[in-house]
């Protein structure tokens, strides 16, 4: 549309919408009446902006919502965050055709919480996305009784995790299982399974280097998009050891945020559960430092690592440009944009940093935007609309197989 132009022969179709129905249960399997639904734009975040239709369900538990869009849509009781049993489902209508989504229904997935040697009681669980807790296709809350035991009411299948709140800390869930759910009830047993402690030392000989206020978090395997896991308590006033409980066999890495920003990654295996897991972080004896000055402006933010992943950071400019970063352990660095960092690919500097140096990096940024990346998001849905959990996604080219950089159950997002 242009300021004072007349646009003529512009065609509208409209559709009629794809109809989604299905039932809402209790946690017995008995359905509910008067349940309030809210569809939503899987974007809208709870907005009624986002809000593309309210039902509630009838005295036989039964809900319809028509004339809605082919997008991906949340579907969310009106009450999600005090909710017990299935809470929150996501589904893609299609125009002209009906789905089914229950909340609910007669299958159930039962277990036991029993963290060192005490079972978690009174304590609620919310089974949802491996990678993402609050935001998958799927949110099931369960309470644990006295004994730590649990029944969630009838989940969909698919690959799912069951997390714990961290009593005083907000939004802050613990894995402790990764399950598959299938279309017949199960008990999962006590989870979670055979686990040890890990300590983690960090060794540095700058005096400079400040760790108090450092964030250490334990990752499952690696890569950019995973959540921490674990339980992670403060440091032993004793040793200086950062002790993360309840870990299971496994690979995992070692995320430590020092309080100026520099993270380091470790890398390591719990291979055997009966003794505890020693991991060490080293930030070099004799740390260097980086200095310099960034010209032109971009919206993109900086980042600067070391070639084996092991360290990066922010480059976080004064406003004339200029930055620093200290106590940097030796080794080959690149500067480049964080997407840069994630794919190796353009990187604006690459430098060797030798001990105890001083390296001075004068960058124009202007350009930073010119590099060649290109972005797809995927989503593998079923013939009723339903995402597909636990689904290997990868792209196949000229350059050979790319891998997803975030993999989670609403989609696998690629950068090449």
């Amino acid at each position: 549309v242009l300021e004072g132009k007349t646009t003529e022969n512009v065609e509208v179709v409209l559709t009629s919408g794809g109809t989604v129905e299905g039932y809402v249960y209790d946690t017995e399997g008995r359905p509910q009446p008067n349940v309030t639904l809210y569809f939503e734009e899987l974007s809208g975040y709870g907005e009624e902006v986002g809000r593309l239709a309210t039902v509630v369900t009838d005295s036989a538990g039964f809900y319809r919502a028509t004339g809605l869009p082919e997008k991906i849509c949340e579907v969310r009781r009106s009450n999600l965050w005090n909710s017990i049993g299935v809470a929150r489902r996501v589904i893609v209508p299609a125009n002209g055709k009906t789905f089914k989504l229950d909340f609910g229904g007669k299958n159930t997935v039962t277990g036991q919480v029993i963290i060192d040697g005490t079972p978690l009681a009174n304590t609620k669980l919310l089974l949802g996305d491996v990678a993402a807790p609050s935001s998958g296709i799927l949110i099931c809350y369960a309470m644990t009784d006295d004994e730590g035991r649990f029944v969630f009411a009838s989940p969909p299948p698919g690959q799912y995790a069951i997390y714990y709140k961290r009593p005083q800390k907000q939004n802050d869930q613990v894995k402790i299982a990764t399950i598959d759910v299938g279309t017949e009830s199960t008990d999962i047993g006590v989870i979670p399974e055979q686990t040890t402690k890990v300590l983690v030392s960090v060794s540095t000989a700058d005096p400079n280097v400040i760790l108090d206020g450092a964030m250490v978090y334990l990752y499952e395997e690696t890569g950019f998009g995973r959540r921490p896991m674990g339980e992670i308590k403060q440091q032993d006033n004793k040793d200086g050891r950062y002790v993360i409980n309840n870990v299971a066999q496994g690979k995992y890495t070692i995320y430590l945020m020092r309080a100026d920003h520099v993270i380091f990654f470790e890398e390591f295996e719990v291979a055997n559960t009966d003794t505890d897991t020693e991991v060490l972080v080293e930030m070099g004896k004799n740390p260097a430092k980086v200095v310099g000055r960034l010209a032109g402006e971009s919206q993109q933010g900086l980042v600067i690592w070391r070639q084996d992943k092991k360290v990066m950071a922010d480059i976080r400019p004064g406003e004339d440009g200029a930055f620093r970063i200290d106590s940097l352990p030796p080794g080959q660095y690149s500067i480049g944009g964080s997407l840069m960092y994630h794919y190796n690919k353009g990187a604006l500097a690459t430098f060797e940093l030798m001990e105890g140096q001083t390296k001075a990096v004068d960058l124009d940024i202007s350009n930073l935007f010119d590099q060649s990346f290109a972005s797809l998001q995927s989503l593998i849905i079923s013939n009723n609309g339903i995402p597909l959990s636990g689904a290997e996604v990868w792209l196949e080219g000229a350059t050979g197989e790319i891998d997803p950089v975030i993999v989670s159950s609403q989609g696998q997002f690629f950068l090449a």
